[in-house]
């Protein structure tokens, strides 16, 4: 395999480096989010949080997360869509710093460290939380794999919002709960539109490169300026949707997440401005570092209006 030169220069990394930059840990958040709002939302509901529980439930959304991205690096590399001339951030796969079969097997073994953290959340929220766990890593591979892998069928971002959104936030307060309430679901809902952000800017970006491999995201199949709106609107509608808060008398979870807005604003006006490129990247790790200070605008909200408002 021909390096590139920043494959070079970075040949010197050890294992454990290439490892973390393969687990691509700036996209962490959306993960790390969904479970801090599912956790706090419980408060109220019930009598004591049971923060080991909820531990492990972060663990395993990383576990999750971590495998999938490890998994991707692995089968776009297979695939042929990540190549030199990727404009995202260096994947290890394609750069030659791990071979196929090694980051597959950690993609594996994440997913594994997954179950098994899952453990005590199972024995907390039984069969719910076996079945979502379970779900989850099996999507989780079928994301990029198996013979209809979801990226390349303009499945991803469903795919995001089910997992990213719902399953990670209806399993933080259920195994606090056991049950599901209204509250639950308009986060989830606020919170998985957000996570879809990343992806949905990945996808801009790599129009060319995931058209040359037959890679239909939805912005292959409907272009960029589609590609555009849909992150504007990505962007904009969970606050929106948030003036459900108010309707159920919780404003200050109206308001407070707000603050958060600029940032989507200014993620949103650049994509406009710039072409497809590297500098995508960085509106990238910004829309999930903005969906985890929505997150816990929204939680201060929460936390206020129940501990101090009511």
């Amino acid at each position: 395999m021909v390096k590139s030169a920043q494959t070079l220069q970075q040949a010197n990394l050890s294992h454990l480096e290439i490892l973390i930059m393969a687990a691509r840990p700036k996209t962490l958040p959306v993960s790390a989010v969904a479970i801090i709002v599912g956790t706090l939302l419980a408060v109220g509901e019930v009598s004591q949080i049971q923060w080991i529980t909820a531990l492990f439930a972060l663990i395993c959304a990383f576990a999750i997360q971590i495998g999938i991205n490890l998994i991707n690096d692995a089968i776009d590399f297979k695939k042929g869509a990540d190549t030199e001339e990727r404009l995202g951030p260096q994947r290890v796969t394609q750069a030659g710093l791990m071979s196929y079969q090694q980051v597959l097997t950690y993609g594996f073994a994440f997913f594994f460290f997954a179950f098994i953290c899952g453990i005590p959340l199972m024995l907390a929220g039984g069969w719910p939380l076996f079945w979502a766990l379970i779900a989850s890593i099996t999507f989780g591979y079928l994301y990029t794999g198996g013979p209809f892998p979801l990226a390349y069928l303009g499945l991803g971002e469903i795919f995001v919002l089910i997992f990213f959104g719902y399953v990670i936030t209806f399993s933080a307060f259920y195994i606090q709960t056991k049950a599901i309430n209204s509250n639950c679901i308009l986060a989830a809902t606020q919170l998985g539109l957000l996570a879809i952000l990343p992806i949905a800017i990945n996808n801009a970006r790599d129009i060319k490169t995931d058209q040359s491999v037959n890679k239909k995201t939805l912005a292959v199949l409907f272009g960029l300026t589609f590609a555009r709106w849909e992150i504007t609107i990505l962007s904009i509608l969970p606050y929106f949707i948030g003036i459900g808060w108010a309707i159920k008398g919780l404003p200050l979870m109206t308001v407070l997440p707000l603050l958060a807005f600029h940032g989507a604003y200014k993620n949103v006006r650049n994509i406009w401005q710039k072409p497809p490129g590297t500098i995508y990247n960085q509106y990238l790790a910004r829309s999930a570092q903005n969906q985890l200070f929505f997150g816990l605008l929204l939680m201060t909200g929460y936390l206020v209006s129940i501990y101090f408002v009511d």
